[in-house]
């Protein structure tokens, strides 16, 4: 008979919050880039689209990752405060993608579209978690807080 190690089981429960948490992101970056394209269509200027969409894609990332992902009762946090540290992760995660989209290409030579793919994976990863650990940890003395 094998017995799981709190370790083990805290892994699996990663595994599954971080397979979630793609999700909810791949739902989120295709509503940010229907609206992109949307907006684009409409004559609007592609950077002005570009922010819309980006923060129509938070606003989703936010509410389907605090319904799916994360909890945050376990935090003792108010949702103001939740909501604010939200907004200030991806305010990390654009800033990481656009620092290593200018290092790689103007610094390695690399092509802005394997730019782009590093530089998501690196931010998506870490804003991840910032999120899991920082965000919605919980609280010394608090339940750990864990996707439903």
């Amino acid at each position: 008979m094998t017995t799981s190690s709190p370790v083990a089981i805290r892994s699996i429960g990663l595994v599954r919050q971080l397979g979630a948490y793609t999700i909810v992101s791949a739902v989120a970056l295709a509503c940010d880039f229907a609206f992109y394209l949307a907006l684009v269509w409409l004559s609007v200027h592609a950077s002005l689209a570009g922010a819309i969409g980006y923060s129509i894609g938070l606003v989703v990332q936010f509410m389907l990752s605090t319904r799916f992902v994360f909890v945050g009762s376990g935090t003792g946090k108010t949702q103001t405060r939740l909501t604010l540290e939200y907004a200030a992760s991806a305010i990390v995660g654009l800033g990481l993608t656009a620092t290593i989209i200018a290092i790689t290409t103007q610094w390695l030579g690399i092509d802005a579209v394997s730019a782009k793919v590093i530089a998501v994976i690196v931010s998506f990863l870490a804003v991840f978690l910032m999120r899991r650990f920082w965000i919605f940890g919980a609280r010394a003395g608090a339940p750990a807080a864990s996707a439903s």
